[in-house]
């Protein structure tokens, strides 16, 4: 994703580490399952919104469970055109500061397992105190975010993501149209440690 005249203009200069990524861009096509890592967001103690990006028609799928529960749960909605290419699942009934394990799945392949916890309860006093961490600023000319990764190696509540998540002034400068500014929160978020 760096044109001509990005190059041009950093050449002879020192950037930071950059990964090449040859991918055909298939989107909207049928069968295209270029995909992002899903992301969580909007957790309480009784609820959490999962966030999937994909560059084809896709039934989107959240299946969760907690240990306890060998039961999977599950819930899902259409990504496609109408959606800009995302979908959202808002889980709710969740029990407080509870861990679930979840999967993704995208036209009946799984693409994703991993874990989240609820939050404690509103009226939670203790003991000990809550950890969280906090982020923002994150320019794609910084691959990786090492302090995500660092996060993800913490004992951390939640985390906080809270603006600039992209920079669309940033050379190149974004088209002002949907495609522009989807490519640009695809090279952005196609990073490994958002995932974490």
């Amino acid at each position: 994703n760096r044109t001509a005249a990005e190059v041009a203009l950093y050449e002879g200069k020192t950037v930071s580490p950059l990964r090449a990524a040859f991918i055909e861009d298939c989107t909207g096509q049928e069968n295209c399952f270029e995909t992002l890592a899903p992301l969580l967001g909007a957790v309480t103690d009784s609820s959490i919104k999962i966030w999937q990006a994909s560059k084809g028609v896709a039934d989107f799928e959240v299946r969760y469970r907690t240990g306890a529960n060998p039961s999977w749960t599950s819930a899902s909605v259409l990504i496609d055109e109408s959606t800009s290419w995302v979908g959202t699942i808002q889980l709710t009934g969740l029990q407080p500061d509870t861990s679930y394990e979840y999967e993704t799945w995208l036209n009946g392949t799984r693409y994703f397992t991993s874990t989240f916890s609820t939050l404690p309860p509103s009226d939670w006093t203790g003991p000990g105190p809550l950890h969280f961490g906090f982020g923002a600023d994150f320019d794609h000319y910084y691959h990786p975010f090492k302090a995500l990764g660092a996060a993800s190696e913490k004992d951390l509540d939640f985390m906080l993501l809270v603006g600039d998540l992209i920079y669309a002034d940033a050379d190149p400068v974004v088209a002002n149209t949907i495609a522009g500014y989807a490519d640009r929160y695809w090279l952005n978020w196609n990073e490994s440690n958002f995932s974490t």
